[in-house]
C-alpha cells in the first residue's frame, strides 16, 4: 500500500479527498516566507513555511480542523522547542496503574550501565540458576523500585512449566501466591492465554515481537522466563502492577544489584479474580524483555542501541491489546489502555511522540499510532518492523519509506476516524479503536473518549496561526460559525512544519481534506 505524500516536509498538504456537495471548495497555496506576516505578527523564521487554506462557501453547519505538525530531522529538533511544553506534567503510569520502573530509577539506573564493562570481559559461563531450584526452594531478588532484598520461594517443579518458573515472596513464612494460583499464571504464559485463546502470551508475544535473549539460556542460564510475585510493600506500591528492569540483563561483575536474569516483576495482590491486570501487565513486560534483546542486547553481544523510549511503551501497550488485554477485551476493557489514551487525546501536543517523561499521555501517543500502524498496513508489516534491530525515528523512516507521511496520516485519523461519510481508508482505525468510542470499561463501566482536544476553538472563523510545537507533535485549531464567505487560514513556522485542513458538511460528516 503506498503512503500518501504531499510537497515535501516545507509544505505537506494532504491530497486524499476534496470538498464534497455542499461543502465549499478548497484551495491552498505554500512555501517560504519572510519577514511579516499577513496578521502583522513575525515569522519566526525568515526560510520558513507559510502554508494558506482558502476554503468558499464556509457556512455555519459546517467545521474546519486545521492540523499542524514539526516534523523535524531527528528525534528530538531543537531542544528548546522540543521542551516548551513538558511542564504540565500528567500522572505517571506508577501513579496510575504502574507496570514499568519509574522513569528516575530507570535514568539512574541508565547512567550507570553506560559506564560498566562489556559482556565480553566476565568471567567464566554463565550457569542455569533459577530453573534448577527445587520446587520449595528459595532465591533472593534485589527489588529495585522499593530497595528491598526480598527471599522468594519456587512455586513449583520444573517439569510443571514450559517457559515460565514462577517464583513467590514469602512472607510471615508463608509465599504471596499459593501453588494454584501459580500454575494459574502458569498456565496463561506457557499455554493458553485465556482472554486470546490458542496459545500462551509467551508465543504471542514472540510472534509479534521476536525473541527475549535465548542463545544459551541468557544471562542465567535457562530456557525459562522468570515471574517473580511480590507483595505491594516489596514491589513499591499497591497500584504498582509490575516491572521489567533492562539491568538484570547483566552479569553482577557488571552491575553489583542485577539479579542476573530473563525476569519480569509482578504485584502478588493483582491476580485475584481472573488475573486479567495481571497477565496484561505480563504482556506488556514480556514486550520489554524481547525488545531489550532485539534492538540491544543481540542474543549476549550487547551491540546494539536500546529503543526509544515512547515508541517502546506505544508496542507494549499494543501487546497488551493485541493479547486480549484493550480496550475491546472480554469482560470489560482494561483501565490503564482507556486512561492512557485519554490523557493523550485531551493533550497532544504536550510532548512530541520521541519524547517520554513518564506521563500518561506518553503512552497513549505511542500506542495509538502502532494501533493505526497494525489497523492500516496488515499484522504481518507491523511484525517486520518490530522485530528490526533499527530503532526509532530512523527505523520508522526505513520500515514505511519514509515517516513524515505516515504521522500526518495518523494524526490525520485521529480526527477523521469517528466521522461518517466517505472518510479514506487511510485515515480511518480498525474496529477495536475509535478515538471518540465509547467502551465497557472494568472498574470505570462504560467511558467515553472524547477525541482529540484541540488546541484553540475560532468562532468566528478568523486569523494566522503560528506552529510553535515540540518535535513530532500535532497541535490543532477548529473553525466553526461561518457566515458562507471564504475561510482564509494561514499556518507559519519553521521549514519542519506541515499542516492539513479537514472538512465537515455537516459537523459529524466527512467532507474532505487538504
Amino acid at each position: 500500500m503506498s503512503l500518501l505524500r504531499g510537497m515535501g516536509l516545507a509544505a505537506l498538504l494532504f491530497a486524499c479527498g476534496c470538498g464534497g456537495a455542499g461543502g465549499g471548495s478548497f484551495s491552498t497555496s505554500g512555501g517560504s516566507s519572510g519577514g511579516t506576516s499577513p496578521g502583522g505578527g513575525s515569522n519566526p523564521n525568515p526560510t520558513g513555511v507559510n502554508l494558506n487554506f482558502a476554503i468558499a462557501g464556509f457556512g455555519g453547519a459546517q467545521q474546519a480542523t486545521l492540523l499542524k505538525r514539526n516534523m523535524p530531522a531527528t528525534e528530538q529538533g531543537s531542544a528548546a522547542v522540543a521542551n516548551s511544553s513538558s511542564s504540565n506534567r500528567l500522572l505517571t503510569r506508577a501513579e496510575l496503574e504502574g507496570k514499568d520502573m519509574p522513569l528516575e530509577l530507570l535514568e539512574q539506573e541508565a547512567v550507570r550501565l553506560r559506564a560498566v564493562a562489556g559482556p565480553a570481559s566476565e568471567a567464566g559461563p554463565i550457569r542455569p540458576k533459577f530453573q534448577e531450584i527445587p520446587e520449595g526452594g528459595t532465591v533472593n531478588f534485589f527489588i529495585v523500585t522499593s530497595g528491598l532484598t526480598v527471599t522468594c520461594q519456587k512455586m513449583h517443579a520444573d517439569n510443571e512449566t514450559i517457559h515460565s518458573s514462577i517464583f513467590a515472596e514469602v512472607v510471615g513464612g508463608n509465599p504471596v501466591i499459593d501453588k494454584a494460583k501459580a500454575l494459574d499464571m502458569a498456565g496463561a504464559f506457557d499455554t493458553n492465554n485465556p482472554f486470546n485463546p490458542g496459545l500462551g502470551i509467551y508465543d504471542q508475544g514472540r510472534d509479534l515481537f521476536g525473541s527475549e535473549w535465548t542463545s544459551g539460556g541468557g544471562r542465567d542460564g535457562d530456557a525459562k522466563i522468570n515471574l517473580v510475585f511480590l507483595s505491594p510493600t516489596s514491589i513499591g506500591g499497591a497500584n504498582f502492577f509490575g516491572f521489567f528492569r533492562p539491568t538484570d540483563e547483566y552479569s553482577k561483575a557488571q552491575f553489583s544489584t542485577s539479579n542476573e536474569g530473563e525476569i519480569v516483576y509482578l504485584n502478588a495482590s493483582k491476580t485475584v479474580g481472573d488475573g486479567f491486570d495481571v497477565l496484561g501487565t505480563i504482556a506488556h513486560e514480556f514486550e520489554h524483555l524481547i525488545a531489550y534483546n532485539t534492538k540491544l542486547v543481540h542474543q549476549g553481544a550487547f551491540d546494539g542501541t536500546q529503543e526509544n523510549a515512547g515508541i517502546d511503551e506505544g508496542k507494549a501497550v499494543l501487546a497488551e491489546d493485541l493479547l486480549g488485554y484493550g480496550l475491546t477485551a472480554s469482560g470489560g476493557g482494561s483501565g490503564f489502555v482507556f486512561r492512557v489514551c485519554q490523557g493523550f487525546l485531551a493533550n497532544p501536543s504536550r510532548v512530541g511522540l520521541f519524547t517520554f517523561d513518564g506521563g500518561n499521555d506518553c503512552y497513549g501517543r505511542g500506542y495509538t499510532l502502532m494501533r493505526y500502524i497494525v489497523d492500516r498496513f496488515g499484522l504481518p508489516a507491523f511484525q517486520a518492523y518490530a522485530k528490526t534491530s533499527g530503532v526509532g525515528l530512523a527505523q520508522l523512516n526505513a520500515s514505511f519509506g519514509g515517516f513524515a507521511p505516515l504521522f500526518g496520516d495518523w494524526q490525520m485519523a485521529l480526527l477523521a476516524s469517528p466521522l461518517a461519510g466517505p472518510v479514506p481508508a487511510t485515515l480511518k482505525f480498525g474496529p477495536s479503536f475509535n478515538p471518540s468510542g465509547t467502551y465497557n470499561i472494568r472498574g470505570l463501566g462504560v467511558g467515553t473518549l472524547n477525541g482529540v482536544t484541540p488546541s484553540q476553538t475560532v468562532t468566528p472563523p478568523t486569523g494566522v496561526q503560528a506552529a510553535n510545537l515540540p518535535a513530532w507533535a500535532i497541535g490543532t485549531v477548529v473553525y466553526r460559525n461561518g457566515t458562507g464567505g471564504t475561510l482564509n487560514l494561514n499556518l507559519q513556522g519553521d521549514s519542519t512544519i506541515g499542516g492539513g485542513v479537514l472538512l465537515e458538511n455537516p459537523q459529524g460528516t466527512f467532507n474532505g481534506v487538504r
